[in-house]
């Protein structure tokens, strides 16, 4: 019979917020702001949370950044990626587009992409060059696509460079 081990108490005062709805929050600035006009201000507003559980949840700006960053991905942009399992070329323009559409046309939904905004406003660095890394992926994958259908004599004939 297996023992399992006590559970260790944690240092610190329990948790008073919901970190999945601060990092919500967090990614709705990012998104309305941008990386470099998003401030510690606006986060810890937003987020409702002091800097010190800010930084003790989520890390730096930067840290934090990537983390909304992510849950955009797989949140309101996850139309993008979804959309090239579509069974036509066309079909997959057609999810893209309206994924688009749909998501910055929503009630309370910057009207922009986070992505790009983000990656516009990242400055120098290292976040500039994963933005650089990230469109050359979403390129490569929509070229695969793309080419896979013309193999498949999808009929969608026309091919546009990217």
């Amino acid at each position: 019979m297996k023992v399992l081990p006590k559970h260790k108490k944690t240092r610190g005062r329990p948790r008073e917020f919901d970190s999945d709805k601060a990092l919500e929050r967090a990614m709705r600035v990012f998104w309305r702001k941008g990386f470099l006009g998003a401030s510690l201000t606006d986060l810890t507003r937003a987020t409702r949370i002091s800097r010190p559980s800010l930084y003790a949840t989520f890390g730096d700006k930067e840290q934090l950044f990537r983390k909304a960053l992510e849950l955009y991905f797989v949140g309101p942009s996850s139309y993008a990626r979804d959309s090239l399992g579509a069974l036509t070329a066309r079909a997959v323009a057609e999810r893209m587009l309206y994924g688009a559409i749909n998501m910055l046309t929503g009630p309370g939904s910057p009207a922009t992409c986070m992505w790009v905004h983000c990656a516009l406003s990242s400055g120098e660095g290292r976040l500039r060059s994963e933005f650089a890394a990230q469109r050359a992926e979403g390129h490569a994958l929509l070229r695969k696509r793309f080419d896979k259908a013309v193999k498949a004599g999808d009929p969608m004939r026309s091919r546009t460079s990217c």
